[in-house]
């Protein structure tokens, strides 16, 4: 599919249709299906990717199908090999919204399952960059995380992945505080 133009298809469909469902959901659910290949997740967000999948999250945020499905792609295009490029990958999620649009799905969707895993699996990802962490700080991703982990208390993503996300976020200061007391 990347090898024939695809990526740039599906984003550009995205954009011409952006007010239709079916064509936001099924361009989400493809571009994280070809961001789970380590050569495609950085041609995927030169392509324009990360900001159609953000924009469609925002233009659609009552449909958690597509919250979910795009939650998905974020992750997917935020995993990879340590490096640079995924530093880079990580860094223009936030820079586009990413973030506050997955924070948004985890709030809107509290009673959705799948988008608070999926949402929490991008947020670890995402977590891990600096620039990210400090944006996290200033926002409501601490009480979407403790709302999904008393909601969702029987599933292992959200017990495993909310605390790894929190402890994300600590400061330096706290977290050399807690080593030594």
């Amino acid at each position: 599919i990347a090898e024939k133009g695809g990526i740039d298809a599906i984003v550009g469909a995205m954009h011409r249709h952006a007010l239709h469902i079916e064509v936001q959901n099924a361009g989400c659910w493809t571009l994280g299906r070809l961001a789970q290949a380590d050569g495609l997740r950085g041609k995927v967000v030169e392509r324009g990717g990360v900001a159609v999948i953000v924009a469609g999250m925002v233009e659609h945020k009552e449909v958690a199908g597509m919250q979910k499905d795009a939650c998905r792609a974020l992750a997917n295009i935020a995993s990879g090999p340590v490096g640079h490029e995924r530093e880079d990958r990580r860094a223009q999620i936030g820079e586009k919204g990413g973030l506050d649009a997955i924070i948004a799905a985890m709030d809107r969707h509290w009673a959705n399952q799948e988008v608070q895993e999926w949402a929490l699996r991008a947020l670890e990802k995402l977590s891990e960059h600096s620039g990210n962490v400090h944006r996290m700080r200033k926002s409501t991703v601490r009480d979407c995380i403790y709302q999904a982990m008393l909601h969702y208390c029987h599933s292992e993503v959200v017990q495993q992945l909310g605390p790894t996300v929190l402890d994300n976020l600590k400061d330096l200061t706290t977290k050399l505080l807690e080593l030594f007391h």
